[in-house]
């Protein structure tokens, strides 16, 4: 057994501050937006205001050492991310709402409520989710090809945001068919709900990544919603992986992404379950992608898994 390492426009009911009693209601059996964990939106952010003035100061040049990127990228389009499986990120949503156990330390939010309250700031209004229409076009103007995550700073397929604007933010990556755009979601069913409603029976295109972002075998039903979804590229990123994944068959998955937890509560990940994903892969011959071990900081412990990097991508065909 290997040693575990340590390491505006929204809708109403989202627009007030998350720690409203109505947003921990039936805390016995949360949903995707009642979850328990969302209570700590009440207890981030209350640095002095020297403090965030500091931060507000730097934007553009400051750089968050227990995150991936820069204020820049965590709140509008970054040329060059940090984060180590893309290019680029975009974000025409930002702010969200925990789901479950993956959320708890929320590397978007502890940056987000940093900066609430101080004017003029993109995140003046902390992590409150907040469509960004002005935002919808930006990939339109980067001509040289890349992968492009989008919306690192939110999940597209929040119930608060209108299927309207999802359509189009999905109008954006159709036209730009010559990046490749990576969709990661925890709220899967609603996904799938969606590309049923836009597609039909055809599929999304294959530049248009769809995923799903799993911790551990208790939420591997977005695996499940994932199989049935209309799309032509599917993906998984167990981010951050908090425990085994049980068994399951990666078939049909394009690609695997794994990455421990980083962050001043990063709770740890045991190597076992990163080699039995990465058996797996391998055996189904998946492209697999080891991110990080986690830690403090993202790169505190490296990322070699039996002493190398697993950098792999899938191969699409039809893109």
């Amino acid at each position: 057994m290997a040693k575990p390492r340590r390491m505006a426009g929204v809708a109403p009911s989202v627009a007030s501050r998350v720690c409203a009693p109505a947003a921990l209601a039936n805390p016995a059996r949360p949903g995707p937006d009642t979850y328990p964990g969302n209570r700590r939106r009440c207890r981030i952010g209350r640095e002095p205001l020297l403090e965030k003035v500091v931060g507000f100061a730097l934007f553009g040049a400051f750089t968050d050492s227990t995150d991936n990127g820069s204020t820049k990228e965590h709140t509008d389009m970054a040329d060059k991310s940090k984060i180590e499986w893309t290019d680029s990120t975009w974000n025409p949503v930002t702010g969200c709402t925990k789901t479950t156990r993956g959320c708890d330390y929320c590397y978007a939010e502890r940056f987000a409520e940093r900066f609430r309250d101080v004017p003029g700031h993109p995140f003046e209004s902390g992590f409150d989710l907040k469509l960004r229409p002005e935002r919808l076009d930006q990939p339109l103007s980067w001509r040289k090809p890349r992968r492009i995550f989008v919306n690192s700073m939110s999940d597209l397929f929040h119930k608060a945001v209108p299927f309207s604007f999802i359509d189009s933010v999905f109008d954006t990556m159709e036209a730009a068919h010559w990046h490749e755009f990576q969709v990661l979601t925890k709220r899967s069913s609603l996904m799938v709900r969606y590309l049923r409603r836009r597609y039909g029976a055809a599929l999304a295109p294959p530049h248009i990544w769809l995923g799903v972002s799993i911790e551990d075998a208790v939420n591997m039903v977005r695996l499940v919603h994932l199989r049935s979804a209309q799309a032509s590229t599917k993906f998984i990123s167990f981010e951050p992986l908090l425990g085994p994944v049980g068994e399951f068959d990666p078939q049909g998955i394009a690609w695997v992404i794994v990455g421990g937890e980083s962050g001043p509560h990063a709770r740890r990940i045991s190597e076992d379950w990163v080699i039995d994903i990465r058996d797996r892969c391998l055996d189904a011959h998946v492209a697999f992608f080891f991110k990080q071990w986690g830690g403090l900081r993202p790169k505190s412990a490296g990322r070699l898994l039996q002493d190398r990097e697993w950098n792999e991508y899938p191969q699409l065909t039809g893109a």
